[in-house]
C-alpha cells in the first residue's frame, strides 16, 4: 500500500519514478473509435489512454504497486525471432490518469500529457464525450485537432510542426492542418 493509494497524492519518489517510466517507456495518446450506432451523434468517440511497455515485468509491477490499479498484459511476442524479448504492457485506468497526470511534469511527453488531460476533462468516465447529444461543430473540430496533434507528437521528429502549430493557434488564424504533408509548390502531396 503506497501513500498514493491512501491519499491520492504522489510522493516525490513516486512522481519521479512515474515521470521517468512514462517519459522513456510510456505512451500517452487518444484513440478515436468509429461508431455506427445511434449512441454517438458524430460517428465516433474518443478514448484517452496511457500505458508503459517494457521487457522487464518487474518495472511494470512497481508502477502497478505505486498506482494501486491498472493491468499488466503481454504486449508483443516475437515468435519468429529469437533475438527479440517478450514485451509487457501496463495499462493505466482513466480514473488514475485523471488523478496522476496533473501531478506529473514530463520532459519528452509533456505535450501529450497536456492534450490527454484536456481530453480527459471533456470525456465521461467511459470515454464517451457526446453521450448521444449533438455538440457544436467547434467541439468536434477541437476533438479532431487534439487527435491530430497527439498523433504528430507521438511520431518522433515533428517538433517543428508542433512549434508552428502553437504559433498559429495562439493567433487564432489556423487555416489548415500544420501537420499535413505539402509538396514544394504548396499543394497537398
Amino acid at each position: 500500500c503506497t501513500l498514493y493509494t491512501q491519499t491520492g497524492i504522489l510522493t516525490e519518489y513516486e512522481k519521479g519514478f512515474l515521470e521517468a517510466a512514462i517519459d522513456f517507456e510510456g505512451t500517452l495518446s487518444i484513440r478515436k473509435l468509429l461508431s455506427r450506432g445511434y449512441r454517438y451523434s458524430h460517428g465516433y468517440q474518443i478514448t484517452p489512454l496511457g500505458y508503459i511497455s517494457n521487457t522487464n515485468i518487474e518495472l511494470l509491477k512497481k508502477v502497478q504497486a505505486i498506482v494501486g490499479a491498472g493491468s499488466i498484459c503481454l504486449h508483443q511476442r516475437y515468435k519468429n525471432d529469437k533475438n527479440w524479448k517478450t514485451s509487457y504492457k501496463y495499462n493505466f485506468t482513466r480514473p488514475d490518469l485523471r488523478k496522476i497526470l496533473p501531478q506529473l511534469k514530463l520532459i519528452e511527453k509533456e505535450r501529450q500529457r497536456l492534450i490527454v488531460l484536456e481530453a480527459l476533462a471533456i470525456t465521461g468516465s467511459g470515454g464517451h464525450y457526446c453521450k448521444g447529444k449533438k455538440m457544436p461543430d467547434e467541439y468536434y473540430n477541437r476533438i479532431d485537432e487534439m487527435v491530430s496533434i497527439i498523433r504528430s507528437c507521438n511520431n518522433r521528429g515533428l517538433n517543428a510542426a508542433w512549434n508552428k502549430f502553437q504559433k498559429e493557434s495562439t493567433t487564432k488564424t489556423v487555416t489548415r492542418n500544420p501537420f499535413e504533408k505539402r509538396s514544394m509548390n504548396g499543394t497537398n502531396g
